[in-house]
């Protein structure tokens, strides 16, 4: 009789702490906000706007930059990616050798290059300690005027966390 007390009680406690270790797992990787990817929260801005001088040149001091934020909400230090992607697709699209980026973190410029040198569709990777928040600007623009009548490029930017 004992070793049958023994064996439910060890059951019900192996129960409750498997209910206990779930429960806590729920609530460090549950999100309720979509804006929170994996303990970051993303906020983007609507500042990437072009503004189209006299002789219409595309230049990089007529180009506005696209500004976002990662903050980390968490306790602990979580790596992230920041992914660019091609939305044009179309034979009418510009190609990435003729245009150029910046990408600012932080006030500081940490990357400058034609879009084709991008490894990966990568433009960012790094590890954001707890609690800290990182500001981003990105800027792309022509390297050169040529024809570029009826020629579209658009883009998307992604954050995606690293587990």
């Amino acid at each position: 009789m004992e070793k049958k007390d023994r064996l439910i009680i060890g059951g019900i406690l192996l129960i409750l702490i498997l209910c206990m270790l779930s429960f806590g797992f729920y609530k460090v990787f549950s999100t309720k906000n979509p804006a929170i990817i994996s303990n970051l929260e993303v906020s983007f801005s609507d500042s990437g706007k072009t503004i189209v001088n006299e002789d219409f040149s595309l230049k990089e001091e007529y180009i506005q930059p696209y500004t976002f934020r990662i903050a980390n909400k968490n306790q602990f230090d979580t790596k992230y990616k920041v992914v660019l992607t091609d939305n044009s697709k179309s034979k009418d699209s510009i190609s990435r050798d003729k245009l150029q980026y910046r990408l600012v973190l932080n006030n500081k410029v940490i990357a400058t290059g034609k879009l084709s040198e991008i490894k990966n569709d990568i433009i960012d990777s790094r590890v954001i300690t707890k609690g800290t928040t990182n500001r981003y600007e990105f800027k792309v623009w022509l390297l050169e005027d040529d024809d570029y009548e009826n020629t579209v490029y658009t883009y998307s930017i992604k954050v995606v966390s690293i587990l």
